[in-house]
């Protein structure tokens, strides 16, 4: 009697560990089409920010971004922001960056005014704040659920992924 109730354990454990696989993968499916997952790395603006990011640029803040010991040099455009005209006031900065994946950091010695949002979709090319003296430069799109502060955005990011790897000094100016 014994190895049937075991065997009739086991045939429950597997058709709910099999539920569970099928729930997770109908779960998983919903999140990316909800959360605007779907076909993201194909967009060049994060979903549901398309205004923020295109009308948010203010022009005159434009920012050189040097790779120390390489030719190449990004050019980022500074949102219309508390936090991004307080960078802007502190340029020139030389950033020893840490890396971590899809994105280098440094924290700064100064603070920043902190306006945080869930961006969920970061895009490579992407200049953010995360807590009040945290930057961050993205170098690879993805996913996130952390909050940030939107401070720019490189506007020719095309190949940074290739310079951005392993530990590297940036010089931020005015451009």
């Amino acid at each position: 009697m014994s190895k049937i109730k075991t065997a009739a354990t086991f045939i429950a454990v597997v058709a709910l560990l099999l539920g569970f696989c099928v729930f997770m993968t109908a779960c998983y499916d919903g999140y990316r089409e909800n959360h605007g997952i779907e076909g993201y790395f194909e967009e060049e603006t994060p979903v549901g920010d398309e205004d923020k990011v295109e009308n948010g640029i203010n022009g005159i803040m434009t920012v050189k971004i040097s790779v120390i010991g390489t030719d190449a040099q990004f050019t980022a455009k500074l949102y219309d922001n508390k936090a991004a005209e307080e960078l802007y006031s502190k340029l020139p900065l030389k950033l020893e960056m840490n890396d971590m994946p899809h994105e280098k950091y440094c924290y700064l010695d100064f603070s920043l005014p902190k306006d945080e949002e869930k961006p969920r979709n970061i895009i490579a090319g992407d200049i953010m704040l995360w807590g009040d003296n945290c930057i961050v430069l993205f170098y690879e799109s993805f996913a996130s659920s952390y909050s940030y502060t939107r401070l720019g955005r490189i506007t020719n990011a095309e190949g940074i992924e290739n310079v951005m790897k392993g530990g590297i000094t940036l010089v931020f100016e005015a451009a």
